[in-house]
């Protein structure tokens, strides 16, 4: 009798397989590609909107950019709570397809604007705060439902390829958008959008989550946020894990700020070399985001993450310091990896850490720690020109490096987390 043989998968098959195992979950595979989809149109958007911006301001055309870059993240210090509670109390399902239809709806009205060339300033920054606070309601929701979708063996490589989804678009998107400008113009790249939007909404029509008990909902939302809230309190790791990702937030993230400083005054290689040093950091951040989605199940999450929050404050405070271009960018790379490295270990603790019933507020907790960026700024930025770039980051950075040693001390139970 003959004998079938089994071709084994080969070495590559087996390093797809292992990397982008989570995509095995159907539920989680729509949403990532709607994430994917929503990445896509977003990022093509924020340039597409800054030229706008250009377009539509005869005069003071970096305060206009700076009035939009603030209606779009003020959105984050003001809603993520709500959010919280509303991914905690109604059908998660309901809402996601809530806000991607609320999105498409504005982002249509806003192509027809331009397309009749009705647009003005003021509706750049009305949708600019629109997308902040989607944004600031979905990330709870999302993040929430990832645990849920694919459980707690493939928990790390689902959060890693959220990271892979968002630095791709973040190479891909803004490349692609200089292209478009060129060609389509921004109006093509508005109504390109819409259609990212509208493909993103079938996916999750399609999604089937699972059973879950919601919050009660005779409770007052009031008090659904403050028992969140309550929760946290009596939980020093997520404390310590929102501490430990808000310290280089607030403090070593802002330097991206200064990038077109450095590229224009201090390295001397003009808007090229801007868009190498800012491709620079996401093309790191895409690749760590893809070696950790393919490391599969390891232990001393708690330790490596201190490591990496260590190096990445270190390396930028050694970018602040680089008098030579080639030297920067590679900083800026590894920059890049440790930072998508930090934030998959952090959200995957998180995520381990937060019981589901508490999970949508827990995350817009963590959602708020993205506004502290914005913090950072408005300090470090003053600072930089009084005191000069080079000697502000590097003082910021090394300042978070000891912090977050301390913390870590303080703190043995981060230490130990798997």
């Amino acid at each position: 009798m003959a004998t079938s043989s089994i071709a084994l998968p080969s070495p590559l098959k087996r390093s797809l397989e292992r990397t982008f195992g989570s995509l095995r979950h159907r539920n989680f595979r729509l949403l990532w590609t709607g994430h994917v989809a929503t990445q896509a149109g977003y990022w093509m958007f924020s340039v597409a909107q800054g030229w706008l911006v250009l377009e539509l301001t005869t005069s003071n055309p970096a305060l206009w950019l700076g009035a939009v870059a603030f209606a779009g993240g003020i959105p984050l210090l003001l809603f993520p709570l709500i959010g919280g509670v509303l991914a905690d109390r109604f059908d998660r399902k309901k809402l996601l397809l809530l806000y991607q239809s609320f999105s498409t709806l504005y982002i249509t009205i806003f192509a027809i604007l331009v397309t009749f060339k009705l647009v003005e300033i003021w509706h750049v920054l009305v949708v600019a705060f629109l997308f902040g606070t989607t944004m600031a309601l979905n990330i709870p929701l999302r993040q929430s439902l990832v645990a849920a979708l694919v459980g707690k063996a493939d928990l790390m490589n689902a959060t890693a390829l959220n990271s892979v989804g968002f630095n791709a678009m973040r190479v891909v998107g803004p490349a692609l958008a200089g292209v478009l400008i060129s060609t389509i113009g921004t109006l093509g790249i508005f109504w390109l959008m819409v259609v990212f939007y509208v493909w993103a909404m079938l996916w999750i029509v399609q999604m089937e989550l699972p059973p879950r008990e919601p919050v009660k909902q005779q409770v007052h939302p009031f008090k659904n946020l403050t028992d969140g809230l309550r929760f946290m309190r009596g939980r020093p790791d997520l404390i310590s894990l929102m501490l430990s990702i808000s310290v280089p937030t607030l403090l070593v993230l802002p330097y991206l700020y200064l990038v077109p400083l450095y590229a224009k005054n201090i390295l001397g290689v003009g808007a090229t070399g801007l868009g190498m040093m800012e491709g620079s950091v996401g093309l790191g951040a895409l690749v760590a985001a893809l070696v950790v989605a393919g490391m599969g199940i390891f232990r001393n999450k708690g330790r490596i993450m201190i490591t990496v929050i260590v190096a990445y404050s270190l390396l930028v405070s050694m970018f602040a310091l680089s008098p030579f271009f080639p030297l920067s960018l590679l900083l800026l790379a590894l920059s890049g990896i440790a930072w998508s490295a930090l934030n998959a270990l952090n959200s995957t603790l998180i995520q381990m850490a937060a019981p589901d019933e508490f999970r949508g507020r827990v995350f817009s907790v963590y959602t708020l720690t993205f506004s502290l960026q914005s913090i950072g700024n408005l300090v470090i930025g003053p600072l930089a020109d009084a005191f000069g770039a080079p000697v502000v980051i590097a003082g910021a950075g090394l300042l978070a490096a000891v912090l977050s040693l301390v913390l870590a001390w303080l703190n043995p139970r981060m230490r130990r987390m798997d």
